[in-house]
C-alpha cells in the first residue's frame, strides 16, 4: 500500500523538477528586456524603478531597458513590430482599440483603477467652462490623454 502511494508522489516531483528546468531555460533565453513607457511621472514607473533599485531583475538575470515613447499608439507600435518586449500604456483604450483593428495584444496587469490626471489652466482659464473654444495639449492624437480629456469634457458638457 505504501508503494502504491509513492509511485504518484514521484511522479509528480519528477513532473515539478521537469517543468521547472523548462522554466528556468526559457526564462534564461531573454536577458535584455526592453519596455516602453509612455509617461516618467512617479506613479507609472515607480514599481519597475523600485524594482530595478532593488535589484529584483538583476537577482532573476534579467536586464531593463525603459525607453520613452510618447503616448499609447507608438507604445503598441513599438511593442508590435518586436522593437520592445513590454509596453507600460497610460489606460485601457489603446490595447482595446489595438485588438478590435486585429491586433493580438493582452493586458496583463493595471497599477491602477482609475484615471489620474491633472488638468491646468492659465490666468485667463480657471474653471472647466472658461475651457470652450480653447486648445488642450495631449500627449498625442490617440493616446490615452486625448481619450481621457475628451470623456471629461463630455462629462461636462462640452463637445471636443
Amino acid at each position: 500500500m505504501l508503494r502504491m502511494g509513492l509511485k504518484p508522489l514521484v511522479l509528480f516531483c519528477f513532473a515539478v523538477a521537469l517543468l521547472t528546468a523548462q522554466s528556468r531555460a526559457h526564462a534564461q533565453e531573454k536577458k535584455n528586456l526592453r519596455i516602453a513607457f509612455v509617461s516618467l511621472s512617479w506613479n507609472n514607473q515607480l514599481p519597475i524603478r523600485v524594482a530595478m533599485t532593488k535589484g529584483f531583475f538583476k537577482d532573476q538575470g534579467l536586464t531593463l531597458e525603459p525607453i520613452f515613447v510618447r503616448g499609447g499608439p507608438i507604445a503598441i507600435t513599438a511593442l508590435v513590430s518586436g522593437n520592445v518586449d513590454y509596453a507600460s500604456v497610460g489606460g485601457a483604450q489603446a490595447p482595446i482599440r489595438s485588438n478590435a483593428r486585429g491586433l493580438d495584444l493582452q493586458i496583463i496587469s493595471s497599477m491602477s483603477n482609475y484615471t489620474n490626471y491633472t488638468l491646468l489652466g492659465s490666468k485667463d482659464t480657471r474653471t472647466v467652462e472658461e475651457l470652450r473654444g480653447k486648445i488642450i495639449g495631449v500627449t498625442g492624437a490617440g493616446a490615452f490623454s486625448d481619450f481621457a480629456i475628451r470623456i471629461y469634457l463630455k462629462r461636462n458638457n462640452m463637445d471636443p
